[in-house]
């Protein structure tokens, strides 16, 4: 049910366009550098893909295509300083501030700052103890010196015609510690605590009044650690000029620090990984070509154009059409005499086509097995032959495309006098046939079968091929071992012509002189995509060794025979003058008088058992 739907719809699609007016992007090119792009993946069928984040379609060709590589392009490099305050002198190529002072103000003299700064005591030290008093009395006072932990006199009072004397005694502080009074013979002594420290004074009293005043005279020197100044008694620390971040160039007197090299994009955003400016978008490698979205992770680009293949001008075929041997059906008399031209063992050219865009890459049309042709058994019957591979290639195309419709793979519709065969999947028309021939016929057949949806596979190819004879009329007459073999061809792409399998057959059997490789079918913009082998064939091995070895003999030909060139064959037979200036002396014969003697029907019978062996390995692994 589901199948006949399909092919409903089918049907509507395609009864309201003409007949071969799809277009067909393909694209290719010379991969392998033979000069030719007709080997396997050297052509493709183009797809249709929008551009990378774009709106827009273009066809995408997949032979020699790539990734599209991310746009990147350099950063600006810019000096920046990582230190706050600092600023970039590119004079010098570093970042630069002035000197910090916690108080004060920097003095480029010293390095340092003036003010600011910090005190702490000074350290004191003694060299000489000093004491000295005063006295309302009579007693005379002075200033003594003593070393540190020594006494001296400092005073003499006459009392009653005896001096007394006074002497301070210090520790070794250049404290006043003890006062001593006494006569110099030592008499009369005494000793009063003074304890005094320097610059310290003790009055001595009597009633109120102030008879003496002790003072403790010593002067300390005072001294500061390296660096400090001495301000009275204070030792102050200066403030130190700092740099935050940096280090301080007393030449010139400023903080300095090494600049950072920043990468700033102008677009984009920096990628870390590369170094570079990822500017969101893509470019391909192989020039400029467009970046397309074809459905993977990165978009793809292709340098090979797409062309329609459906536009004649798009798909040259270079060699003319099949050239029939010549005949022997000029005018004559009314005796029967030739009034025309007679040519003796004339030839005709004619080629085959190795693996290629059109026979398939996995076809080589000039391939035949052992030779079927020989002298011995067609004679002048040569044309009976190429009669009969014309009619088991049609039969050929009868079981193919009878079993594609059996499959689903395609269906067959009849309107407007043709027979179309559409593939399903893409709805491309794969063949047309006019309507009445025995191929439509059979097509149609295959056709009706697999709609009504009760045969097999099987039932639905006999039902095709049973027709197809019945429009023959001459059903025995097919030579089913080798339809079958040309069924296996046509199986791979367009598949071999039934010039390609009478010209492998002759070619195989040495009826044939080869002339070289020519190119058949060209496309715009990718170069030859089929080639072909040209030869001169003749209506049997005979004639072949004559028209060799009796060419270089005639002055019209010359030593080289004047095959003239691949493109432009030179087939033509001898005439009777020329025929008579031959010296069969100098032909050798030996490999016609050889091959007359084989069995032809021995050679068919072998022939049918390797290609029926064939054919079933085949079905079989496409099943």
């Amino acid at each position: 049910m589901r199948r006949t739907v399909a092919f409903l719809v089918l049907i509507c699609f395609v009864l309201g366009m003409p007949v071969n007016t799809l277009a067909v992007f393909s694209c290719g090119a010379d991969l392998n550098g033979d000069g030719f792009a007709d080997a396997a993946g050297e052509t493709a069928v183009c797809s249709s893909a929008t551009l990378w984040e774009g709106q827009t379609a273009q066809w995408f060709c997949p032979v020699q295509s790539t990734d599209c590589q991310p746009v990147m392009t350099d950063p600006t490099l810019q000096k920046t300083c990582s230190p706050p305050g600092y600023s970039y002198i590119a004079s010098r190529d570093r970042c630069e501030s002035q000197p910090i002072c916690a108080g004060g103000s920097y003095n480029a003299a010293t390095d340092q700052c003036d003010g600011g700064g910090t005190s702490s005591p000074a350290q004191a030290t003694f060299s000489t103890c000093s004491a000295t008093g005063s006295s309302t009395l009579t007693i005379n006072l002075n200033l003594c010196n003593a070393v540190p932990g020594g006494s001296c006199q400092f005073g003499q009072w006459d009392l009653f015609g005896s001096p007394f004397y006074y002497y301070a005694n210090f520790d070794s502080s250049c404290n006043w510690t003890t006062l001593t009074v006494g006569t110099q013979s030592g008499l009369l002594p005494s000793s009063t605590a003074m304890n005094l420290a320097p610059g310290a004074s003790y009055n001595a009293t009597y009633n109120g009044q102030v008879l003496l005043t002790y003072t403790n005279a010593s002067a300390a020197q005072y001294s500061c650690p390296s660096g400090n100044t001495l301000s009275g008694t204070n030792c102050v620390t200066p403030s130190l000029a700092t740099c935050k971040g940096g280090q301080l160039d007393t030449a010139q007197d400023i903080c300095f620090s090494a600049a950072t090299e920043t990468p700033v994009c102008t677009s984009g955003t920096f990628d870390p990984a590369t170094g570079k400016c990822d500017q969101g978008t893509f470019s391909c490698p192989l020039g400029n070509y467009s970046c397309l979205d074809t459905g993977s992770a990165t978009p793809q680009c292709s340098p090979n154009p797409c062309i329609d293949v459906a536009n004649p001008a798009n798909d040259v075929t270079l060699l003319p059409g099949k050239e029939p041997m010549l005949q022997n059906d000029g005018q004559v008399d009314a005796n029967g005499n030739c009034l025309g031209e007679i040519y003796i063992f004339s030839g005709k050219s004619t080629r085959c086509r190795p693996g290629g865009m059109t026979v398939g890459y996995a076809n080589d049309c000039c391939d035949s097995s052992d030779p079927v042709v020989m002298d011995s058994t067609t004679g002048s019957k040569i044309n009976n032959v190429a009669s009969a591979i014309s009619t088991v290639y049609e039969m050929a195309q009868v079981g193919y495309y009878s079993y594609q419709i059996s499959t689903g793979a395609m269906a067959a519709v009849e309107y407007g006098g043709q027979v179309v065969v559409y593939n399903m999947a893409n709805g491309t028309i794969a063949a047309s046939y006019a309507s009445g021939t025995a191929t439509a016929s059979g097509v149609m057949a295959a056709q009706g079968t697999a709609t009504a949806g009760a045969a097999t596979t099987t039932g639905t190819v006999s039902s095709g091929l049973s027709s197809y004879a019945g429009a023959l009329f001459n059903p025995t007459t097919i030579a089913i071992a080798i339809v079958v073999m040309v069924v296996m061809k046509v199986m791979f792409g367009d598949g071999c012509s039934p010039e390609d399998i009478e010209t492998a057959m002759l070619a195989n059997s040495d009826y044939c002189h080869y002339l070289g490789t020519v190119c058949e079918r060209k496309w715009k913009f990718v170069g030859c995509v089929q080639r072909a082998k040209r030869f001169c064939c003749f209506n049997s091995k005979m004639a072949r060794i004559v028209q060799e070895q009796g060419r270089p003999q005639l002055r019209a030909f010359g030593p080289s025979g004047d095959w003239g060139t691949a493109e432009n064959p030179n087939c033509r037979g001898f005439t009777p003058q020329e025929f008579q200036q031959l010296d069969f002396s100098r032909i050798d014969l030996t490999e016609y008088f050889g091959d007359i003697q084989q069995n032809m029907s021995q050679k068919i019978q072998d022939a049918q058992s390797t290609v029926q062996q064939k054919v079933q390995e085949h079905y079989q692994q496409i099943r």
